[in-house]
């Protein structure tokens, strides 16, 4: 990704960087909603001086297979915790 991000950076493109991996649904969300957090955090903390009108993450390519309900209450609670422990708020 470092590399990506300074090719971007270099050429004046745009990156964005989203998650694909994730197998969040109705049964697991309160497992995976975890782990998703984690990594998002270890990627914002390490590009957390990055350029923000050129780097861009997303929690999730496509909205998983989940009620949307749930989905809303997941994805608040993986952006709202990412922003409080970057800024080192409780």
């Amino acid at each position: 990704m470092d590399k990506v991000a300074k090719r971007c950076n270099a050429y004046g493109l745009k990156q964005v960087t989203d998650y694909h991996y994730g197998r969040l649904g109705d049964n697991n969300y309160l497992t995976e909603t975890p782990q998703t957090i984690d990594l998002w955090l270890k990627l914002t903390k390490r590009y957390k001086n990055a350029d923000y009108n050129n780097l861009f993450f997303e929690n999730y390519n496509e909205l998983p297979h989940i009620n949307p309900k749930l989905w809303k209450v997941a994805a608040y609670n993986i952006v709202t915790l990412i922003r409080r422990l970057i800024n080192n708020k409780p």
